[in-house]
């Protein structure tokens, strides 16, 4: 398959011979024209029409609006248009709602509106090498690339390199280099306050030198700088940026805290205005690792699951930042860790697959999902994932619904299949993956495309290519 290239915008060249060759889509809307009282026209609509009504992710429309008597505009994204002119959108991820709006001075403005539907081909572009490896930390940034941190990379020693991935060129090129190898890490976006555009960079498995450490990368320019360090290492712990510009660190596998348990109860909060952490007074319900985090509406953090060395389970709680307080949740559904939780547009938390926590046995995947609802506190049950499947990658789309790529089906056995999951209908089999892949990055892309980075197979060979689901 040949590589990837942009396809937000029609090339100049094929403009004329898409609209040569297209069926124009004209769909109906509100707005016909008006008139004032001395007859002359007002704002009026005569067409408004996309070149498909169907869109493949990735790809623009060109719109084509036919209208007198005012000044025309297309929203969103697209602004002033000629009338019969063609414009051209740019690349859709999502269903998208188009409105022409006509408007004169003194007269009622008319519009009307039309609606693209994007769906993905269902296939694979896999012409992607220069990054190998497991383990790492996947962060989107603002420009759109994504950057890939550290993890094992087959270099006797963690890797300490940050990669960037290029969606305009299909290119990975060294960004910048942390201060020491890292695997098992968190990688944090600052998405508010004075450190917006940073990454940071926490805990993991470290090559060597002070678990604590932690470094932040600039998404701008890859320079990469050491901020005040965590109280105590942590892995298979979660972080999260708060709205405030804190981020929240809880539990993971922590050493120094005078205790023999393998996972901690503890939370410390960073605070951009001293970049130092300082330990929260309250603990957690249940020590975790493994564990997720989401941000809700109301700016509360649900925290569920993960392999806990207590003995009174606990399955989510919430941290109110306000007063720094945990409350367990009403609702307590058996645990599990190694999931997926993602936040949708109603506020409302998915929480897929996973494995079971062992209880004395041996843990094993799930294909359960539970759906956290805000309003009750309540976790309710939906259908199930296509099969059992742990330490998935996956990305949450527009529509809220959910790809997950990969992972385990069996501890041990690395899965190439690959599922979207719908919320009310349940799951559905997508393309599967070149091969089995574990501990690998998925990430959306602006696009709307998916980038599939890394991971192990199940005898642990590196799977030495990155893919693009489209």
């Amino acid at each position: 398959m040949s590589r990837l290239t942009p396809r937000f915008t029609l090339h100049p060249s094929r403009r004329h011979l898409l609209l040569a060759g297209a069926t124009l889509i004209s769909l109906a809307g509100c707005g016909g024209g008006s008139s004032d009282d001395s007859g002359s026209p007002g704002p009026r609509i005569q067409g408004f029409s996309a070149d498909r009504n169907i869109a493949l992710v990735g790809d623009g429309v060109a719109l084509t609006a036919y209208f007198e008597g005012g000044s025309g505009r297309i929203e969103p994204g697209i602004g002033a248009v000629s009338s019969g002119v063609p414009v051209y959108s740019a690349e859709l991820d999502r269903d998208t709602p188009f409105t022409l709006i006509v408007e004169a001075p003194g007269r009622a403005p008319v519009s009307r509106s039309l609606n693209v539907a994007v769906r993905y081909r269902d296939r694979y572009d896999n012409a992607f090498t220069g990054f190998f490896g497991s383990l790492h930390a996947a962060q989107g940034t603002a420009n759109g690339s994504v950057l890939l941190i550290g993890g094992s990379r087959g270099e006797g020693v963690l890797s300490a390199a940050v990669d960037r991935f290029n969606p305009a060129s299909g290119r990975f090129t060294r960004f910048g280099t942390l201060a020491v190898g890292r695997a098992e890490h968190r990688a944090t976006r600052l998405t508010h306050g004075p450190m917006l555009g940073q990454v940071m960079v926490t805990g993991g498995t470290l090559s060597l030198g002070d678990g604590r450490r932690v470094e932040l990368i600039d998404e701008r320019t890859g320079a990469v700088t050491t901020t005040g360090p965590m109280s105590v290492p942590r892995v298979y712990h979660a972080a999260i940026a708060l709205p405030d510009g804190r981020v929240l660190v809880t539990g993971g596998a922590a050493s120094g805290e005078g205790t023999q348990q393998p996972y901690s109860d503890s939370a410390e909060l960073w605070e951009p205005a001293t970049q130092a952490f300082r330990r929260v007074a309250m603990r957690m319900h249940m020590s975790r690792g493994a564990h997720t985090m989401s941000l809700l509406a109301d700016g509360r953090v649900l925290i569920v699951g993960g392999f806990s060395s207590g003995t009174t389970p606990c399955f989510a709680e919430l941290f109110d930042p306000a007063t720094e307080r945990f409350t367990p949740v009403a609702a307590q559904p058996p645990l599990r860790a190694n999931h997926a939780a993602h936040e949708d547009a109603q506020g409302r938390v998915l929480v897929l697959g996973g494995e079971t926590t062992g209880g004395g046995g041996a843990s094993a995947p799930l294909a359960s999902v539970l759906r956290y609802e805000p309003g009750s506190g309540n976790f309710v049950a939906l259908p199930d994932l296509a099969g059992p499947r742990t330490v998935a990658g996956t990305a949450m789309l527009p529509s809220g619904q959910v790809l997950l790529f990969g992972g385990q089906d069996q501890i041990g056995r690395a899965s190439a299949s690959a599922e979207r999951y719908d919320p009310a209908s349940g799951s559905t089999p997508i393309a599967p993956l070149d091969s089995g892949r574990a501990w690998h990055s998925v990430t959306r892309l602006p696009s709307g495309r998916v980038l599939v980075a890394g991971g192990e197979t199940t005898e642990g060979e590196y799977v030495p290519s990155a893919l693009i689901y489209e």
